[in-house]
This record gives structure tokens, C-alpha cells and sequence, in this order.
């Protein structure tokens, strides 16, 4: 041999894996609270955003529709398309968060995370005062 040191070092001879098999990256695991809480609220905004864009959608075309302006009604159009993706987007939303808080305990909840879910429910009913009510809580 011509001088060369050969390590024999058994930690090269395998490739070892520390975590927890089948997680992605940055996923974090436990908190279930926040974790609804953070699912309460886009679902929420989504809502909110759709919510708004259909209105300001509908106001277009009747008001297009009214002066003959196809733009108007054209632009309304496109609003109301978007909208409905943005519904889309919230629907699939709240599946995703109903099939990974499935094993969730309400009891396990704390007190802010349950007015979330509650306005968050009164959202979807469409009750605007007990929104506003539950904000004025906090």
C-alpha cells in the first residue's frame, strides 16, 4: 500500500433515519387546539372572501345588465366565478379539518378555541349578531 489510511468505521457501513415514519416536513404534531383554531379561521375567511366577491359580483351584472355595459356584466361574471372557486376552496377546507380532528375532544378545547368554533358555526348559519356577540366577549 502506498500510505493510505482506511478508516473502518461500522457508522458509514448504514444510512439510519431519525423522526417519525411517514411525517412531512414541517408538519408538527400534537396542539390539536391550535390546530382547529388555525383551521376555524381560514375556513372563516374563505368564507368571508367568497361571501364578498358574489355580492360584488351580482352588483355588477345588475348594473351592466341595466345600462346594456357588457363589461360591467362581464367583469361581474369573472367575480361570481371566483367566488364560487373560493367556496370551492372552503368546502374542501373543512373536509380536510374534519377528517384530521375526527379523534379531537371538545372537553380537551380551551375557552378561545371553542368561541372560534362557535363563531365559525354561526358563520355558516349566517347569524351575524352572535358573530359579533362572541367577538365582543374576548
Amino acid at each position: 500500500m502506498s500510505g493510505e489510511v482506511i478508516a473502518d468505521d461500522p457508522v458509514d457501513d448504514f444510512l439510519e433515519h431519525i423522526g417519525v415514519r411517514g411525517m412531512k416536513w414541517g408538519v408538527r404534531r400534537g396542539n390539536q387546539s391550535r390546530t382547529f383554531a388555525r383551521a376555524s379561521k381560514k375556513a372563516v375567511r374563505l368564507e368571508k372572501k367568497a361571501s364578498r366577491l358574489a355580492k360584488r359580483g351580482a352588483k355588477l351584472q345588475y348594473k351592466g345588465a341595466k345600462w346594456g355595459n357588457f363589461r360591467k356584466i362581464r367583469k361581474g361574471m369573472r367575480l361570481s366565478y371566483k367566488s364560487t372557486k373560493y367556496n370551492e376552496k372552503a368546502r374542501k377546507w373543512e373536509l380536510k379539518m374534519a377528517q384530521h380532528l375526527q379523534s379531537v375532544k371538545v372537553s380537551d378545547l380551551s375557552p378561545k378555541h371553542k368561541d372560534a368554533g362557535k363563531q365559525y358555526l354561526h358563520l355558516l348559519r349566517g347569524d351575524k349578531f352572535a358573530v359579533t356577540e362572541t367577538k365582543g366577549k374576548k
